[in-house]
């Protein structure tokens, strides 16, 4: 029995070591975005899809720091003031309220009535806790122009919050985008700590 569980987590393992490796070939060189003005003083770097297109800056959304598009799939990286400084373990007591918030942010920002919440939950990434949560839109009347899916990851870093928002914007979202930008999400380095 011992050595049926040995090989079942030996198995599970390679799996998620493949995962892992394929995901790491996937993406570019670390890119910072302290000299970006939109940044805030943010020292944060991250490494983006390799092949996906770095778009300039956004004029209808000043709080974009980053944007990367390939075909039809997106990712940008928000970054806005928060009132106070707040700590890590104050984000994570307050998850639930800024859950609230994101709901209801992504609600307010869609003109479709159909707005779908998929789970949230809580990743840990080099230290900083990140709130997950995925939204989906299946109204009947759902147009190009706006996202079939997309996955919010937000975090408080000292006194600003930084928000990646990624989706897709075709109807069948695809299987691979997930792993790629959680690849994205857990390559986040905040150097300013290790100082």
């Amino acid at each position: 029995m011992r050595h049926t569980i040995a090989l079942i987590i030996a198995i599970m393992a390679i799996s998620s070591w493949q995962l892992l490796t394929d995901i790491q070939d996937r993406l570019g060189d670390y890119v910072s975005v302290s000299d970006c003005p939109a940044a805030l003083g943010v020292n944060m770097k991250f490494r983006p899809p390799k092949g996906w297109t770095e778009l300039g800056p956004d004029e209808l959304q000043p709080i974009v720091v980053k944007q990367y598009q390939n075909g039809t799939s997106f990712i940008k990286i928000q970054i806005t003031e928060a009132e106070t400084f707040i700590s890590r373990k104050e984000f994570l007591s307050m998850s639930d309220d800024f859950f609230s918030r994101m709901i209801q942010s992504i609600k307010s920002d869609t003109s479709h009535n159909r707005v779908d919440i998929g789970p949230r939950f809580t990743i840990i990434v080099d230290k900083y806790p990140f709130l997950v949560l995925t939204a989906s839109f299946s109204d009947a009347t759902l147009s190009f122009y706006y996202p079939s899916l997309l996955r919010y990851y937000l975090t408080c870093y000292e006194d600003k919050f930084i928000t990646i928002i990624a989706g897709d914007f075709v109807m069948t979202y695809p299987d691979y985008l997930d792993d790629l930008i959680d690849g994205v999400v857990f390559s986040i380095k905040f150097p300013d700590q290790y100082l």
